[in-house]
């Protein structure tokens, strides 16, 4: 039995149905795509593309979305409306967690916008 899965010989694999399933399913419509990362934990690249396509269920997502949310504002800092750029960015919590992990990683001090 043969598959169209994009493959040449029509054989089923796993690299030829993620192909399709990024190609054909997810990002035909996008313009910005997401490379799934091998070495970090499925739950963490299934954030990572949930982030990028700003599908996170954050309070401003969800008020968005007619869900009745009393509260918009983060319950880190409280500070500002909880957005996906502020929480993975601009919450002063955020950021102290970046600044820990890029002196982990013993990378070059970052600037937050």
């Amino acid at each position: 039995m043969a598959f169209d899965f994009g493959s040449e010989s029509g054989q089923f694999s796993l690299k030829s149905l993620r192909c399709l399933m990024e190609h054909k399913f997810f990002f035909s419509d996008l313009r910005i795509g997401y490379e799934w990362n091998g070495w970090v934990p499925i739950k963490v690249n299934f954030v990572a593309w949930r982030l990028v396509l700003n599908r996170l269920p954050t309070a401003v997502n969800l008020v968005q979305r007619n869900i009745n949310i009393p509260d918009t504002r983060c319950k880190v800092c409280n500070e500002e409306d909880e957005s996906a750029s502020h929480l993975f960015v601009a919450c002063n919590f955020a950021q102290k967690v970046w600044d820990f992990v890029v002196g982990w990683c013993r990378l070059g001090p970052l600037f937050y916008p």
